[in-house]
């Protein structure tokens, strides 16, 4: 099935923001979307609508729904004043397509794209009730996604407040009848991070030797992809070396770290050490390329509690997440569903 061609500069406007990341700020009452598609907050709003905003700068130009006030870096771009094109439609129409964008770019180091490949980018454009149909049917699978991601943030924050009112502010079951001395309650003890969880190196799998697969590859960023087979048994906790540096990330699964990484054995790995890691301000030891040396993280103390409250520690989050790896894995199999389903409705191959 055939549908008009229609330019994106007919039936949109396409605008870049003003401000610069410094302009984010912790307590801000608006979204502010930076270049990396981060959502951080912002004290002003540049924009009340229903928006498509593209970072107009980067490797890839993956492209966010939002809807509100809002703030955008100066090389973002929003995409809004919808004329005869559904804003949600329009939306998917350029997660689809974003390879063009990939290949019109300009650029030798870092690619970046100008206003006029927006305006001039033609694509098929349906009957609105086609269009709300197609993007109703796409954003329900995306508005699954993000129901278990708000869940998956909660139950994050659960485990994160207990670690810190338990560990941080001593306020554990029992803190009153315990004596602390020079800030240590007793029974706890002091001791350095090589001796109770060494860090072992990743290994180098360069990304065209992957294979898509069911096991997460971890790099300094978090997860970097996919391959057919793990390389360590989770869970486990990963620690970046090299870029990242001191990035921590659980794995409740089976896993791959590559050579950006360190990661901990399974057996030395526990909640309790990953929200500690958490908070350790590993520095840059390296000067050309941002690296952690691991003689160096070795050398970090670990503040332990005594044993019947780090088993109760793990009592109460190991569940957790648990949970959020379940839900992690749900939203893997909603993505593929959506992504599958994207190229049919958007070309007519499934009848609406």
């Amino acid at each position: 099935m055939k549908w008009p061609m229609v330019y994106l500069g007919d039936v949109a406007k396409i605008q870049t923001g003003r401000s610069n990341k410094e302009d984010a700020v912790p307590d801000g009452y608006y979204v502010f979307f930076d270049r990396s598609q981060e959502t951080q907050r912002s004290k002003r709003f540049l924009f009340d609508a229903e928006a498509v905003i593209v970072p107009g700068e980067g490797a890839e130009f993956i492209p966010r729904y939002y809807c509100g006030r809002f703030d955008l870096h100066q090389r973002v771009y929003a995409i809004t004043d919808f004329r005869g094109v559904d804003g949600k439609f329009l939306y998917y129409v350029l997660r689809w397509k974003r390879r063009y964008f990939t290949q019109v770019a300009i650029g030798s180091t870092v690619k970046s794209l100008r206003r006029g490949m927006f305006e001039r980018f033609c694509f098929e454009c349906p009957k609105m009730p086609v269009q709300r149909y197609i993007s109703s049917v796409l954003f329900a699978y995306d508005d699954l996604i993000d129901n278990n991601r708000r869940r998956i943030l909660l139950l994050e924050r659960a485990a994160r407040l207990l670690y810190r009112e338990w560990f941080i502010n001593l306020r554990f079951p029992g803190h009153e009848r315990v004596k602390v001395i020079n800030g240590v309650p007793a029974g706890w003890e002091r001791k350095r991070l090589g001796e109770i969880a060494p860090f072992r190196y990743g290994r180098s799998l360069k990304s065209e030797s992957r294979i898509p697969g069911e096991y997460s590859v971890y790099g300094s960023s978090g997860v970097v992809g996919t391959h057919q087979y793990p390389f360590v048994t989770g869970p486990a906790i990963i620690v970046g070396r090299k870029g990242n540096v001191g990035s921590v990330f659980w794995s409740q699964r089976d896993f791959y770290p590559i050579d950006t990484v360190y990661y901990i054995e399974p057996n030395d790995s526990s909640l309790f050490l990953y929200h500690a890691l958490r908070r350790i301000p590993f520095i840059n030891t390296d000067a050309a390329v941002p690296g952690l040396n691991r003689n160096y993280a070795h050398s970090r103390m670990i503040l332990l509690p005594d044993d019947a409250l780090f088993h109760l520690f793990e009592r109460y989050a190991v569940p957790k997440y648990e949970q959020i790896s379940r839900l992690s894995q749900s939203n893997d199999l909603l993505a593929k569903a959506r992504d599958l389903l994207l190229p049919r409705l958007m070309s007519g191959r499934i009848a609406v």
